[in-house]
């Protein structure tokens, strides 16, 4: 038994001194946290945290002639991220990393444990800077910053909650906005943006953009709660207009002349007429039988002001 216990002491101490120095470094240092992102259609960014005592970083990536990983470049123990360019258009890459670490004997550097495998698809970038302005209640306008490098770009939208819908092909890559007109009054609209590159008879889609909300509506002072009666026929309203649709009766001391005001079911009109006591409001309707039919309507109107901002 002692004989036995003697010889796997010495096999063991055998053992120990045909591991290399530093090995201990390399079991016990966790392999670096990586990620890969799509910078542009020829640019990917592989990103990784930090090793604890790294004293740099060596990138691979697979290359699918030889079936291996081939180092591509190599980093400093503070940088932690590597830019791989001047690579193909609509190709899927592959990476990992190494972290050096020091060995035992504090002479030498090792490699630790390689990094998960990590990919990127080389596409378009995704248009930034997403922005959109209102001229009017049936247009809507939205702008983007230009993508380098790619052919035009698409522009979806969807109702808010619905699906989105290509409205707009753009096909010059310095053109960044796109004028919406076909569109309904006062109503949120969604709206995205992809830059495409052509590649030769295809057009190779990008990332999308962050969406952005539309709305083209207006922005009211108060609201009102009112009785809406009905009034059709010719004549002249208090202030010198003709009596038509938009054009309303109030009581001036509640809601003054020439205010603006959104009546659901009814929509835009002015405060033009008199001839009603309180809280009520007399919409103008084109027959007796659109009068009738209209009745007496409790309504939440929403009162503009003097001015009109879209119209």
């Amino acid at each position: 038994m002692r004989k036995k216990l003697i010889s796997f002491i010495i096999v063991m101490a055998m053992a120990m001194t045909l591991v290399p120095q530093g090995v201990m470094a390399e079991v016990t240092a966790l392999p670096p946290e990586v990620s890969a992102k799509t910078v542009s259609h020829s640019q990917i960014r592989i990103s990784w945290q930090a090793v604890e005592n790294a004293q740099g970083y060596e990138i691979y990536r697979y290359n699918s002639l030889t079936d291996q990983y081939d180092i591509i470049g190599s980093e400093g123990a503070e940088t932690l991220c590597f830019t791989d360019t001047g690579l193909k258009i609509n190709k899927t890459y592959k990476y990992y990393v190494n972290a050096l670490l020091p060995a035992e004997d504090g002479t030498t550097i090792i490699k630790g444990d390689i990094s998960r495998i990590c990919s990127a698809k080389t596409i378009p970038a995704a248009p930034t800077n997403i922005k959109y302005s209102v001229t009017s209640r049936k247009h809507i306008k939205i702008t983007w910053q230009k993508v380098s490098g790619v052919s035009g770009y698409y522009v979806y939208r969807a109702s808010k909650g619905g699906k989105y819908k290509k409205v707009k092909t753009i096909t010059k890559a310095g053109t960044t906005s796109f004028s919406n007109s076909s569109i309904t009054a006062n109503k949120t609209y969604v709206y995205k943006i992809k830059a495409y590159k052509k590649s030769g008879k295809k057009k190779i889609s990008g990332i999308s953009s962050v969406s952005i909300d539309a709305n083209n509506g207006i922005s009211y002072k108060k609201k009102l709660k009112v009785r809406a009666y009905s009034y059709t026929g010719k004549g002249t309203c208090a202030n010198g207009k003709k009596a038509g649709i938009g054009r309303i009766a109030v009581d001036k001391k509640v809601i003054p002349m020439g205010t603006w005001l959104y009546v659901p079911g009814y929509g835009l009109c002015q405060a033009c007429d008199t001839g009603v006591k309180g809280k009520k409001i007399d919409v103008y309707l084109s027959s007796e039988k659109e009068c009738r039919k209209w009745g007496i309507k409790k309504k939440t109107v929403y009162i503009i002001g003097k001015k009109l901002p879209l119209i």
